[in-house]
């Protein structure tokens, strides 16, 4: 703890003599680092300093005692005290501040004598922090789970999420540990469901000691049902009906390129939209036995409000084709008909299910077993009247195509054997009988 005395001293000693030497040391110096809070002048602790003679020498304290590498960190008194240092010029640089303080990078040096106490002050800028509130534009009510980014106007990215912050149930998010006098960009990413984004960042400078906030006030988006409902019917759904819907410049609105089903309720329900633009649905695929509605209709959509737009589809009709004997008024199979509407298009049974040719075939009925006789004599086989058309079927490829031709086929070859069969009974009974006469 004291200063060696390199002088050395001369004495001479003579016969019968005593001489007397004093040495004196006089006590080592001391130094006190100090670190407060620029704003509160709070001491503060845990702040790292690392202490070097001018010539760039490490300081040990306590003779070595206490630290060999020179890096001391301040106690809770906001102190580094190191004693019993040998009078020279120390260097002392912060490298560590205090958890949420700007480091103060500029170092001090300082003289220190024998029996002389130094004291260098720090004084840390506490980082600043940011609130983000979300809003309601119309009832201002706290929004939860907004997302933005935040970044430095250098482009860093502030944060240990990738500069990524959510609001929480109160509407708000802190972010924390921003330099001071900072310029701090904030984009929202992500609205709340329900709800428009801000398109635009904000940008603030943010100070230490002052609250740094920002408000960001999101509009409502509008909900669009789109509704399918049966013609001729007190609002009965249609379910599995397809739409695609196209803002005003034709590009889809929302996945799977804009194409929706309806619901078990007749309903698709459009949530999210943009106020100011316009929607456009088109119906582009019905279910079996309903017509298509292929005019589309377009709505512009309004802030916060629920719009519809009504379908209705139409029950396919049924034609029921009978060719009957002018005479005998018996039905006759095997007769073809080509049925198309007003404007020449040919007409397909079954939704396009049946016949690929436009042509319906009169098919007989399955034969009764009790025989009665013809206005000849024979046996009537007692074919029921009337046009019976195949189960439908969802055609499956060309193979089902094929099938049903030759199914076609089958039919009238059945029935061109049967009438030559009743021809060759009706001849041989006429035989029979010139004979017997």
């Amino acid at each position: 703890g004291y200063v060696l005395n390199s002088q050395p001293q001369t004495v001479v000693v003579n016969a019968a003599d005593t001489q007397t030497l004093t040495f004196t040391n006089p006590p080592k110096g001391a130094l006190i680092v100090q670190k407060y809070d620029s704003i509160t002048k709070e001491p503060l602790a845990g702040a790292q300093f690392k202490i070097t003679t001018s010539s760039g020498e490490l300081v040990p304290g306590n003779e070595g005692l206490t630290s060999s590498n020179g890096v001391y960190t301040t106690d809770a008194q906001g102190q580094i005290v190191l004693t019993k240092l040998t009078p020279d010029t120390y260097v002392v640089t912060e490298v560590k501040a205090p958890d949420n303080y700007k480091l103060d990078a500029v170092p001090q040096t300082v003289r220190v004598n024998e029996a002389d106490t130094q004291t260098v002050s720090f004084y840390d800028e506490p980082l600043c922090t940011l609130t983000l509130l979300k809003r309601d534009a119309n009832t201002k009510k706290p929004l939860a789970n907004a997302e933005f980014s935040v970044k430095y106007s250098d482009g860093a990215e502030i944060g240990a999420n990738n500069g990524r912050y959510t609001t929480g149930k109160d509407g708000t998010v802190i972010v924390s540990g921003l330099k001071p006098d900072a310029t701090v960009i904030v984009t929202e990413t992500k609205a709340p469901t329900g709800y428009i984004k801000e398109p635009s960042p904000k940008t603030i400078v943010v100070r230490s000691g002052a609250a740094n906030s920002l408000t960001f006030d999101n509009e409502p988006s509008t909900t669009l049902i789109i509704r399918k409902f049966i013609e001729g019917t007190e609002n009965e759904p249609l379910s599995g009906v397809a739409f695609r819907v196209v803002d005003g410049s034709g590009a889809a609105v929302g996945p799977d390129d804009g194409v929706y089903y309806t619901d078990r309720a007749g309903e698709i329900v459009l949530t999210g939209l943009e106020p100011g633009i316009t929607v456009k649905a088109r119906e582009i695929k019905t279910v079996d036995g309903y017509v298509l509605d292929g005019t589309p209709q377009d709505i512009l959509i309004k802030a916060g409000e629920v719009q519809t737009l009504t379908f209705w589809n139409a029950k396919q009709g049924t034609l029921v084709i009978r060719k009957l004997d002018s005479i005998t008024k018996k039905p006759i199979s095997g007769a073809e008909f080509s049925v198309t509407y007003a404007d020449g298009r040919f007409v397909d049974n079954a939704n396009g299910h049946i016949s690929s040719k436009w042509y319906l075939h009169h098919k007989p009925q399955r034969r009764d077993r009790h025989y009665g006789r013809d206005q000849h004599g024979g046996r009537d086989r007692g074919k029921s009247p009337g046009w019976v058309y195949p189960r439908p079927r969802q055609p499956d490829a060309d193979r089902d195509r094929e099938r049903r031709r030759y199914a076609d086929a089958c039919v009238l070859q059945h029935a061109h054997r049967w009438a030559c069969r009743h021809q060759e009974r009706r001849g041989n009974r006429r035989a029979y009988l010139r004979r017997t006469v």
